[in-house]
């Protein structure tokens, strides 16, 4: 084509040739097009790149931080699951190896006099209330079995037994076996458990052992119950129960072939035992000896037993590795999606400046190479071209601006240059407010801080800024509003001062301890009690060796029900700082917190309290004296009932001593005045001892044998009631105790209540009218719940059921003339003295049966104390 310009008339012109671009002298539109869009796209991509490598780059070391987080939170909630599946076996086992030491320590089962029989039924009891038990033995020091439950193996030697030998040592938890002795119908022997602890009399001397067999499908069901837990705590997880030497105990029931009986190093490469203590890693499992390994996260943990008895068993938890760490998994893909999100934004933006750019060069390259001013449709070309570049920015402001986050522009020293209206909404500005507060300078990471609104509150803001332009040094940030937030975290902490202001206020001791028996958190009041400066120097601490030995048996046990689920109170013992022992009150309630099973003790000091109640039970003690001095009357009536006795006693000796004296019978009649100076003795006793019972002075408590005291009773009497002697016409039968026993009695009072007793039943057999049987029984006995019980049983009428319910009332008699109606007082005043009781009941085939029960040589030490 020429360039030689035509004249507007010479030649009419197109549309085509009105077109600046299709003139001589212009650049084609075609190629410059196109070079204009290869720079949009490579500044697209570049911005895009960037975009995604920063990104990336974040979401790299965000999800190594999160993700180790995550992994090392489930290995914490698996190893913790572990952790209370073993202490749940070993509380199990331990509250089983405490009842058979509690039943070794029964009277019955302590006493070198019990029977077979009486040992069978203890068993028997225990056998039935817990099924856990298959068999419960008692052995002799030689090795015999002597009684158990149900009667089988009685008579079988086991000396060679290693529960029998460590049995004679102490307590003893033998690991799961075969029995061979107790073979089943079918010939299969059952898997059993082991508990032997020895029994030891009131002397200190060996008995023997008490042992019983536990059934291991008791073990395999509290397994069950333990497997069932972890797969509502931790879905997937599975639970193996390792013995001390490794081999597998219980296992998952869909393993084929079944484990029990393998070696851990069969199962898990490399790993023959796990190490003590807890823990959690990635380990290899196989499904079978010899097969493929599979990856889970394994956590272990071995049971330990808080009373020195433990089998060294090891609870390994499992879970697939990809469902354990799913979560972090998961956070990883979020995080990359987030990631390409912001890849498309950098993309976008890039496109953006690339178009910013190649406007004003397309209108350079339009303006031509002949170096001429543009034409005005030329400069209309120009100005159409920057139009759409606004309208592209217009809408790139439109989408900023619905965006729901807050989205600022800000230069290098924090100066807000835009800003969308979500952050205008955000601070209460208004769309024509221009004064934007400053922002903090723009750099790597979420940057915390604060604007004042325009209504002047403070709004709690995180900012999270894009990379700068390096050469203009603007960035664009998110903005995000921290005022519910930071609200909610206010409120949960003001619920917590709270709480801790009300926990800090109650009087009584408040401790948080773990399910191990750890102290957690103590109240200021639980500081004050044991005697700490700080909560701080407390955590850890164990709580059980603070208590007063001889309450730590009943500790535990209290202690076992809490962890089981029941709220329980008692008291106990607890050693002071200084060394004195203080009595606390202590309810047990139990928790489950995200950390783990908890217990909240309640304690309260007891002391002052048990000090007044002793206080008061003196002062009750010393009304009582004065109530006796009150009843003086009624004892001086008693005194005359009493003394009545021996003085007839003393006046028919004199006169036979007298009478002999006149027949020249020296014999007969030294013998009647001994007996008169027997009866003399006796009366100045019964004087002196009323005396004492009247004043401060105290009964004179000594251990008196059951037999000697009945056969004085039975010679006093039948020295004092001529129908006990030969041919009176009243027998006087003495039942001896069917074994050795001592009371624990004033032998005067003692002896003075029994020959009351004798005297009213002798009065009372002789005023039945056609009775063929004129019989008193004297008898005593030891009692197996503790105590002596004697008794004085006649053949006579009985008791009246006018008089029945007020016998022992002063001044009520039976007897149809000259009773005075004191004897029977005074003998429950005497009695109750001593710590007893008396009561009286209808004799099986007629007449009257008085009983009184008094403490034994065992009960001494209780009566002192």
């Amino acid at each position: 084509m020429s360039n030689v310009r035509l004249a507007p008339a010479a030649l009419p012109q197109t549309d085509a040739a009105r077109d600046p671009a299709n003139r001589p002298g212009w650049p084609q539109a075609g190629p410059r097009r196109e070079s204009l869009l290869r720079l949009r796209v490579v500044l697209a991509v570049a911005f895009g790149v960037l975009a995604f490598l920063a990104a990336g780059g974040a979401a790299l070391l965000a999800e190594r931080d999160a993700g180790v987080a995550l992994r090392q939170e489930a290995g914490s909630a698996l190893a913790a699951a572990g952790r209370g599946i073993a202490g749940r076996l070993a509380m199990a086992l331990q509250q089983r190896v405490q009842e058979m030491e509690f039943l070794a320590a029964q009277p019955d089962m302590r006493s070198a006099t019990a029977t077979a029989e009486e040992r069978r039924t203890l068993l028997h009891s225990l056998a039935g209330r817990t099924p856990a038990y298959t068999i419960l033995l008692f052995i002799d020091p030689a090795g015999r079995i002597l009684a158990t439950s149900d009667g089988r193996l009685e008579g079988a030697l086991v000396a060679e037994r290693e529960y029998f030998r460590r049995g004679l040592q102490g307590a003893f938890l033998g690991d799961v076996h075969d029995a061979l002795l107790l073979r089943r119908a079918d010939g299969e022997p059952p898997r059993l458990l082991d508990i032997a602890v020895p029994v030891t009399a009131a002397d200190g001397r060996r008995l023997g052992v008490l042992a019983a067999h536990l059934d291991w499908n008791w073990v395999g069901a509290l397994g069950q119950d333990s497997a069932a837990l972890l797969e509502r705590l931790q879905p997937g997880a599975e639970m193996v129960l390792l013995a001390k030497d490794g081999r597998v105990l219980l296992a998952p029931s869909a393993t084929a072939p079944p484990w029990a009986g393998l070696g851990l190093a069969e199962l898990v490469p490399g790993l023959a035992q796990p190490p003590p203590g807890t823990g959690a890693v990635v380990q290899g499992w196989r499904a079978a000896p010899g097969g493929p390994v599979q990856p889970y996260l394994t956590a272990w943990a071995w049971s330990r037993s808080r009373i020195g008895v433990d089998l060294g068993w090891v609870v390994m938890v499992r879970r697939d590795q990809a469902a354990a760490f799913a979560p972090a998994l998961a956070l990883r893909n979020r995080i990359f999606a987030w990631g390409l999100g912001v890849a498309l934004l950098g993309a976008a933006l890039g496109w953006g400046c690339a178009t910013l750019l190649a406007r004003p060069l397309e209108a350079l390259a339009e303006q031509g190479g002949d170096g001429r001013r543009p034409t005005s449709r030329e400069a209309a070309l120009i100005g159409e071209r920057l139009r759409r570049k606004r309208a592209d920015l217009a809408d790139r402001d439109l989408l900023l601006e619905a965006a729901p986050v807050g989205i600022i522009r800000v230069d290098g020293a924090g100066r807000i240059l835009t800003a969308n209206a979500a952050f205008r909404a955000m601070l209460g500005l208004g769309a024509g407010e221009a004064a934007l507060p400053a922002a903090p300078p723009p750099g790597p990471g979420p940057v915390e801080a604060s604007y004042r609104g325009g209504d002047g509150r403070e709004v709690p803001v995180l900012h999270l800024f894009l990379p700068p332009d390096p050469a203009s040094g603007e960035a664009h940030g998110f903005v995000i509003d921290l005022t519910e937030a930071k609200r909610s975290r206010a409120a949960l902490a003001a619920s917590e001062a709270r709480l801790r202001a009300v926990l800090d206020a109650v009087p009584d001791a408040v401790m948080l301890l773990s399910a191990d028996g750890r102290l957690r958190d103590v109240n200021p009041a639980g500081l004050r009690l044991l005697g700490a400066e700080s909560a701080a120097a407390l955590e850890g601490a164990e709580l059980l060796p603070r208590i007063a030995l001889p309450d730590r048996t009943a500790w535990a046990a209290h202690w076992a029900a809490v962890l089981a689920g029941a709220t329980a109170g008692w008291e106990a013992g607890m050693l002071a700082p200084g060394g004195a022992c203080l009595q606390v009150a202590v309810s047990g309630v139990p928790l489950a917190l995200p950390q783990g099973r908890m217990v909240l003790l309640l304690c309260r000091d007891v002391t002052e309290r048990r000090a007044a109640e002793a206080r008061l039970r003196a002062a009750q003690a010393e009304a009582m004296r004065a109530s006796r001095l009150g009843a003086l009357g009624a004892m001086a009536a008693g005194l005359a009932h009493e003394l009545n006795q021996p003085l007839s006693a003393m006046s028919n000796y004199a006169a036979a001593a007298a009478l002999l004296l006149e027949q020249e019978q020296p014999g007969p009649a030294r013998d009647a005045v001994r007996a008169a100076l027997g009866q003399t003795r006796r009366l100045g006793a019964i004087v002196r001892r009323l005396r004492d019972f009247v004043g401060r002075a105290e009964t004179e408590l000594v251990l008196l044998p059951v037999a000697t005291v009945l056969e004085e009773a039975a010679a006093a009497a039948r020295e004092a009631l001529p129908a006990l002697r030969p041919g009176g016409g009243v027998v006087l039968a003495v039942e001896p105790p069917a074994e050795a026993g001592q009371v624990l009695a004033d032998q005067v009072q003692l002896q003075q209540v029994l020959a009351n007793l004798i005297r009213n039943a002798v009065e009372a057999v002789e005023a039945a009218v056609g009775s063929a049987e004129r019989l008193v029984v004297l008898s005593g006995r030891r009692l197996c719940q503790g105590g002596v019980e004697f008794a004085v049983a006649d053949t006579g009428p009985g008791l009246a059921p006018a008089v029945a319910g007020r016998l022992f009332e002063p001044f009520v008699s039976t007897k149809a003339a000259g009773g005075l109606g004191i004897g029977l007082a005074l003998c429950r005043t005497i009695v109750e003295a001593h710590g007893g009781r008396i009561w009286a009941e209808k004799r099986e085939g007629g007449g009257t049966v008085f009983r009184l029960r008094l403490p034994d040589a065992d009960m001494a030490g209780e009566i002192a104390a």
